[in-house]
């Protein structure tokens, strides 16, 4: 999926997960998927998605959670590997581990990403904050 949009890439074209019903369809085939492949792409729609210009920020947000979401499971089931077996085979062991690490690590950095780019984005446009908040920004104006 991600392989081939990047070979097919032309600037300009629009991100395939350029809207939460287009992330549910790509991410939908990955529910039965080897959990380590698919935290793999899973990490790397997580780095094209962090890194896609031209993406209104709270769709950038809405399919991050997708992208959260879809990796939760798979999450589960390699730490769960991960912690049965402490004495299994070392290069396993470390296999599940830099699955674990890589996805966390980029989910941790396209979220951090997609707040800076919402705080920013509310600083421009009251409508990205929570209708309490948008209330109290008004009262300290």
């Amino acid at each position: 999926m991600l392989l081939e949009w990047i070979k097919n890439h032309e600037e300009g074209t629009e991100h395939p997960m350029r809207d939460p019903a287009s992330a549910s369809a790509l991410l939908a085939d990955l529910r039965g998927a080897d959990p380590a492949a698919a935290l793999n792409a899973l990490s790397g729609w997580l780095e094209s998605v962090r890194d896609a210009a031209g993406f209104d920020e709270k769709r950038r947000s809405d399919v991050l959670s997708l992208i959260q979401e879809a990796g939760t499971a798979h999450v589960s089931v390699l730490l769960a590997q991960y912690l049965a077996n402490p004495a299994g085979r070392q290069a396993v062991r470390e296999s599940t581990w830099k699955s674990l690490f890589n996805y966390l690590s980029g989910l941790v950095q396209a979220l951090c990403a997609s707040a800076e780019g919402l705080i920013r984005a509310a600083k421009e446009d009251a409508s990205f904050l929570l209708p309490g908040a948008a209330a109290a920004d008004a009262r300290q104006a």
